[in-house]
């Protein structure tokens, strides 16, 4: 399941692009052998014989010794580049890292059973002219050239068609998952708010105030196919201290993006009741279902 010393091998590193473009970093001889053992040891603490795997749960987010686990297919144009770099595969140079920076660099082991190892990237990954200074016995000095610094950490690794990661959010900002990370359209929140249950007043005012994170949510809401009652909802409202209007039989929907972030936490089912003290609600940004617990005649059969 895991890795050891020198495991992964880096026979090419790609930079990700915002727009899904792929271009190969280049890499000397010294280079490669350096990032090599630095990448390993790296997946190493991501993926060991410890490490606790979980089958992958919208809005659930593992504890620093578990990783989240999806069976999903790298975008095309990644995945292609699973055996060698294909011909029209650019390379990265100091105009594009300058103009256009990458949002993700990902460490390919080619072979019969590729493995990608991912690393979210941002500015301060990139090693401007004139604003790094390096050790010189005379005085630190500047450099002119452009440059890559990697981070003590890796974010994602996808071998066996699954995917292994910590946090969603991560992943999102260079890979683009398609449905599994899908958020609601404008079309979905038309569908889902009306009828009985809610009023809006200010559609265009919903659209813009709904975050992708709201989204995300609405989506996996609308995915449960839940049933809501506008006397339930209210009254969790009450309970949890978010102010809802009624209008006669329906929930009105905030169309302010906080009104809307507090009031979709409630439908999301954001709210959780301790286990311990009944009376104390937590509100949680990741949950996992748990199975219900076989009962005692269950297991003597078993």
């Amino acid at each position: 399941f895991g890795f050891s010393a020198t495991e992964v091998k880096v026979d090419l590193l790609l930079a990700l692009h915002k727009n899904g473009a792929v271009r190969e970093v280049r890499l000397s001889a010294r280079a490669r052998t350096a990032l090599t053992f630095t990448i390993d040891a790296l997946a190493s603490r991501l993926l060991h014989a410890d490490t606790e795997q979980h089958e992958y749960e919208p809005g659930f987010t593992p504890e620093e010794d578990g990783v989240l686990v999806l069976k999903v297919e790298l975008p095309e144009p990644l995945w292609r580049c699973r055996q060698t770099l294909p011909n029209d595969v650019e390379a990265v140079t100091e105009k594009t890292l300058t103009d256009e920076p990458p949002v993700g660099l990902v460490a390919v082991d080619t072979g019969r059973t590729p493995r990608f190892v991912f690393q979210a990237v941002d500015s301060r990954n990139f090693l401007r002219q004139s604003r790094a200074l390096f050790f010189n016995p005379r005085g630190f000095d500047v450099d002119d050239r452009v440059g890559l610094v990697i981070a003590d950490r890796i974010d994602a690794v996808h071998k066996g068609g699954q995917l292994f990661f910590r946090s969603e959010y991560t992943v999102r900002r260079f890979l683009d998952m398609g449905p599994p990370f899908k958020g609601a359209t404008d079309e979905d929140l038309r569908n889902f708010f009306v009828g009985k249950t809610f009023a809006v007043d200010d559609w265009k005012g919903l659209e813009k105030a709904a975050s992708d994170v709201v989204r995300r949510k609405l989506h996996q809401v609308l995915a449960s196919a839940t049933r809501f009652e506008p006397a339930r909802v209210h009254a969790v409202a009450q309970r949890v201290g978010v102010h809802v209007e009624v209008r006669g039989d329906r929930i009105v929907v905030p169309t302010t993006r906080k009104g809307l972030a507090d009031f979709v936490r409630i439908v999301h089912d954001d709210f959780l009741e301790s286990m311990f003290e009944g009376k104390r609600v937590y509100l949680t940004t990741s949950k996992k279902s748990v199975p219900k617990p076989r009962t005692p005649a269950a297991r003597s059969r078993s």
